[in-house]
């Protein structure tokens, strides 16, 4: 009977594999496989969920390189956010426990955001709205992996104060990696953020939030409280761009964010951030993650954002 050849691949310690030898199998069970490289014939298994702390884009998990993937992985993620907002300064810290299962290249999971807010010599806590989040992905090649998402966000936290937003959005998105080579890698996504359904449409707190984005005190209009956390518009254009290295167990990466506000609302429009993460794998389902920010437009929704996150998975 004629034979197929598959690379087989052993797991490292840091996350990557490499090949320890080949494997003659019967081709005649495997005919609709034989033609397939071994990372892409592995790809339902080898792809991890890497994902930073913040809602928005920049919270999906993004395409990934090889890695032994976990059933179930937990989370939990803290950011320290300054911020002056439409003549409100100060800064608050959210603390967000999170979870994703997965099966065959598709993960589901939520992350439920507690933030601590203070605005001067007061200080308020509560719920911020918290995320849903689906996502398929696979690897095309040895060097090319992609993914398809969508990203819920439920109007259910603590509005009145600033913590939250009124409405419920949907932000589906796309993305894809490159690796170049073992160390080297580049990254991109690309999503459309929409608020469904608001709880009130008065003008003047639209425009309100239309000045929370730009972060200064516009006139009269600057009178009720702005979301001052994650403030963002009903309707984005959100895009992410990352460059990363790969030594060991530890993975530098430097990245930029976007977002377009495409209302058509008077103000400013485009929001760009840059900023860089560093992570160390703990074992081969666990990592720590630092991540920092800061906004690079004149036009901004933050000042700083800082952030600590450890996930493990089983």
């Amino acid at each position: 009977m004629p034979r197929v050849v598959l690379a087989g691949c052993r797991e490292m310690r840091h996350g990557s594999i490499l090949p320890i030898r080949y494997i003659a199998l019967p081709m005649k069970p495997l005919r609709a496989f034989r033609m397939l490289p071994a990372p892409m014939f592995l790809a339902p298994l080898l792809l991890p969920i890497v994902a930073s702390a913040f809602c928005g884009l920049q919270s999906c998990p993004r395409p990934a390189s090889h890695g032994e993937m976990s059933t179930l992985e937990a989370g939990l993620r803290t950011r320290w956010v300054a911020y002056d907002i439409a003549g409100n300064e100060g800064s608050y810290l959210v603390t967000a426990p999170r979870l994703f299962v997965r099966y065959w290249g598709v993960a589901l999971g939520a992350e439920i955001p507690f933030t601590r807010l203070q605005a001067g010599t007061e200080t308020t806590s509560g719920l911020s709205n918290p995320i849903l989040m689906a996502q398929y992905a696979r690897r095309f090649s040895a060097t090319w992996s992609g993914e398809v998402g969508m990203q819920v966000e439920l109007p259910v936290g603590d509005e009145k104060d600033g913590l939250a937003g009124d409405h419920l959005m949907l932000l589906p998105w796309v993305g894809a990696r490159k690796d170049l080579g073992t160390r080297w890698y580049v990254s991109g996504m690309l999503g459309a953020s929409r608020a469904i359904e608001t709880k009130h449409e008065d003008e003047d707190v639209a425009s309100l939030a239309k000045v929370a984005h730009e972060g200064h005190e516009h006139g009269e209009s600057a009178t009720a409280t702005p979301v001052i956390v994650n403030p963002h518009a009903d309707r984005e254009i959100q895009w992410r761009a990352a460059t990363g290295w790969t030594r060991g167990r530890s993975t530098l990466e430097g990245f930029t964010l976007a977002q377009h506000d495409v209302t058509g609302e008077a103000g400013p429009d485009f929001y760009l951030r840059a900023g860089a993460s560093w992570e160390w794998a703990i074992g081969n389902m666990s990592a720590l993650q630092l991540i920092g920010d800061l906004p690079v437009t004149a036009a901004r929704r933050n000042e700083a954002e800082i952030g600590l996150a450890l996930r493990t998975g089983w």
